[in-house]
C-alpha cells in the first residue's frame, strides 16, 4: 500500500470514527433530553400538587374563619336573631321611628345562605356614626350595600335608609344566639376619632355659629345670701339647643345648671370672687361662646333701721310679706310681693301705692333683686328674701328727688 493510500484509509478511518461518535453521543444525549424532559414534567406536577394542596390548605382555613364569622346556620334563627340584632343598634344610636324589614332570601350549592335587610329611621349625624361604627365594630359575615341620606327640612334630622346583606354558612355550627367577636375593620381606635371627622365637617347644613351669652343680676351679694346671677344665651342658628357650663370659678362650691344656666352659690367669707361662663351649643360641631368673666363682691348686709310706729294693731300681714322676685317685661321691672297668709302674689311697678298690713307706700325705683318705695317721707328698700317689716331706710323722700 501506497503512502497516498494509507493516509486516505486513516482518513476514512478518521471520518468514521467521528461519525461513530457524534452518532454514539446524539444516541446518549437524546436519551438524556427524554429523561430531563419527564424530570421536568414530574417536578412540574410535583408543584401544582404542593400548590393545590396550599391552596386547599389556605381555603380550608378561610372557610374556618368564615364559619366562625357567620351568622347562625339554620335560616330562619339567622333572621329572628341579626333583625334584633339591627333594631338593638338603631336603639341604641338614638334612631327615632327605627324599622328593620327582612327581605329576600337566597341560597348558594347548599354552601350559604344570603338574607337582604332594610334599615329605616330618622336621626342625627353624630347618631349616624354611631350606628355605623357600631355596625363595623362586630366581626359578621355582612355588608351594607347602599347607604341613602336625606337632610329632613326645618330639623337636625335625616331620613336615612340602610341595604344590608348577611350570611349563614351551612356548615357553620349550630348555635342559638350570635357570637359577639370584635372586628379589625375599623382604622381609627375609638369612636370619637370618627364623630371628630366626620360629624365636624358637617356635611348636611352651613357652618355652625356660635352662641351670644349674656349675664344680668347684682354683682353685689350680701354674706350668707344667695347670690342673683342669671346666664341667658341667643343662637343665630334657631335648631340648635344651647347648653351653660362654668369654667372657672373662685368658690369651689359654686354650681351651674348646663341646661337652664341657673347659678347658685352663698358665699360664706367677704370678698371679691371671680367666676368664669360659656355657652355652647348642639351643633355640627358645637361651638362655644365667647369667655365671660364676672367679678362679683361679697358684702356685709346694710344696717338695719329701727322700726317705725305705726300705731297699726291686729294682725300684721308685713311680717310674712317678702320680696320673691323681680321680672323684666316689655323693659319695664315688676316686682313680686307675696303675701303669705293670703296666698296673694302682688304685682308692682314704679308709682304703685300698695297697703299690705302696717306698711304702706308708693314704689320709687325697682333694683335687680330689690325695690325701694317711699314712705312717711322717706325711702325704705325691701331686698330679696326679706320680709316686709325688715325694711332698710335709705335717705328721705327729698334727698332721693
Amino acid at each position: 500500500m501506497t503512502p497516498r493510500e494509507r493516509m486516505l484509509a486513516l482518513l476514512v478511518g478518521s471520518v468514521g470514527l467521528i461519525l461513530a461518535v457524534f452518532l454514539g453521543w446524539s444516541w446518549i444525549d437524546g436519551k438524556f433530553r427524554v429523561r430531563r424532559g419527564q424530570i421536568a414534567t414530574l417536578e412540574g406536577d410535583i408543584s401544582k400538587f404542593k400548590q393545590q394542596v396550599l391552596t386547599g390548605k389556605l381555603a380550608t382555613k378561610k372557610l374556618s374563619e368564615y364559619e366562625a364569622r357567620s351568622l347562625p346556620p339554620a335560616p330562619d334563627v339567622a333572621r329572628s336573631l341579626y333583625q334584633a340584632w339591627l333594631l338593638e343598634r338603631l336603639a341604641q344610636a338614638g334612631f327615632v321611628d327605627p324599622e328593620v324589614k327582612p327581605q329576600s332570601q337566597k341560597a348558594e350549592k347548599k354552601l350559604y345562605v344570603s338574607q337582604l335587610f332594610i334599615l329605616s329611621g330618622r336621626g342625627t349625624l353624630p347618631q349616624l356614626v354611631d350606628l355605623l361604627h357600631s355596625f363595623y365594630s362586630v366581626d359578621y359575615l355582612h355588608r351594607i350595600n347602599t347607604l341613602s341620606i336625606k337632610p329632613i327640612k326645618d330639623s337636625k334630622e335625616l331620613d336615612i335608609t340602610l341595604q344590608i346583606d348577611a350570611m349563614s354558612l351551612l356548615t357553620a355550627p349550630p348555635v342559638t344566639e350570635l357570637h359577639n367577636r370584635p372586628s379589625d375593620r375599623l382604622a381609627r381606635p375609638s369612636k370619637d376619632e370618627y364623630l371628630d371627622k366626620i360629624v365636624g365637617r358637617n356635611l348636611f347644613g352651613p357652618a355652625n355659629q356660635a352662641p351670644r351669652l349674656s349675664i344680668g343680676g347684682s354683682r353685689d351679694v350680701v354674706v350668707n345670701r344667695s347670690a342673683d346671677i342669671r346666664l341667658s344665651a341667643s343662637d343665630p342658628d334657631k335648631l340648635d339647643t344651647v347648653r351653660y357650663r362654668l369654667l372657672d370659678a373662685d368658690a369651689p362650691e359654686a354650681q351651674l345648671d348646663p341646661a337652664t344656666g341657673r347659678f347658685s352659690w352663698t358665699p360664706r367669707e367677704l370678698g371679691r370672687y371671680r367666676f368664669a361662663f360659656e355657652a355652647y351649643d348642639d351643633g355640627f360641631p358645637s361651638t362655644p361662646s365667647r369667655r365671660e368673666e364676672v367679678v362679683i363682691n361679697v358684702i356685709d348686709p346694710p344696717p338695719v333701721g329701727p322700726p317705725v310706729a305705726t300705731g297699726f294693731t291686729g294682725f300684721d300681714d308685713a311680717k310674712y310679706t317678702d320680696l320673691t322676685g323681680v321680672t323684666e317685661v316689655g323693659g319695664v321691672r315688676e316686682v313680686w310681693l307675696r303675701v303669705r297668709p293670703r296666698d296673694l302674689i302682688l304685682h308692682l311697678r314704679a308709682g304703685d301705692a300698695f297697703e299690705i298690713g302696717s306698711v304702706s307706700g308708693v314704689v320709687h325705683s325697682i333694683g335687680p333683686s330689690d325695690f325701694t318705695f317711699e314712705r312717711d317721707g322717706k325711702l325704705h328698700k325691701l331686698e330679696k328674701g326679706r320680709f316686709l317689716d325688715q325694711t332698710v331706710v335709705t335717705a328721705n323722700s327729698e334727698q332721693a328727688g
